[in-house]
């Protein structure tokens, strides 16, 4: 069996309340129980703060430049939906992007989606309060999005949704938020400013261009 490497926070309970394993991998279904099963913090939900993910030879992503050279694929599109649940056993968001152009890579479909460990959202009767101070904002539904998908990573590069594509970004400074028409973009990475200064969507992709271009 090959587990889902995404599953929504409705359907991750079977009707009593348990764990569906047979959507999950052992660990994964292990890890969700447990977070369901501790008590409430003084928010009134189940807190949990960043997951770390060894990494080996990971690229140098600290400026716009670099992480566009080390981008197997850079995506530019709208965010169209969004949902919470888990992939693996992490807490957090799924997003659907509408591609609107490639700067890398082919765009064979015109949806992807992309995961952001942040998110608080109810799981049957317990209520998760996910948090990671890497990742400083989420994208909204209606805002356009920037997703340069790392060459290595964790996880792969990708794998298939049903009908769809699914991008590991692996870390934050793998999305630029460039948030709706006039306002200007942001990397979301908790380096914030040394990352990228405030630009606008058309100074970002003519800087990525540049650096792919070798300018």
């Amino acid at each position: 069996m090959v587990e889902p490497i995404w599953v929504s926070s409705e359907a991750a309970l079977q009707p009593d309340g348990a764990v569906d394993k047979s959507l999950l991998h052992e660990d994964d279904a292990r890890l969700i129980q447990k977070f369901i099963d501790l008590p409430p913090g003084q928010n009134g939900c189940v807190e949990l703060e960043e997951f770390y993910t060894s990494k080996i030879n990971a690229p140098d992503r600290s400026t716009l430049e670099k992480a566009a050279q080390t981008s197997k694929a850079i995506v530019v599109g709208e965010v169209v939906d969004q949902a919470y649940g888990f992939s693996g056993g992490t807490p957090g968001q799924l997003f659907e992007v509408r591609a609107q152009q490639s700067l890398a890579g082919r765009l064979p479909i015109q949806s992807y989606y992309f995961f952001v460990p942040v998110g608080r959202f109810a799981v049957g009767d317990t209520e998760i309060c996910k948090t990671d101070r890497r990742w400083q904002r989420v994208p909204r539904v209606g805002e356009e999005v920037a997703l340069l998908v790392p060459r290595l990573s964790a996880s792969g590069l990708h794998k298939r949704l049903p009908g769809e594509q699914f991008l590991y970004l692996d870390e934050a400074e793998s999305l630029v938020i460039f948030g709706r028409p006039g306002e200007k973009a942001a990397s979301v990475g908790a380096r914030g400013p040394s990352f990228m200064k405030a630009m606008s969507k058309q100074e970002v992709l003519k800087s990525i261009r540049q650096t792919l271009r070798g300018e």
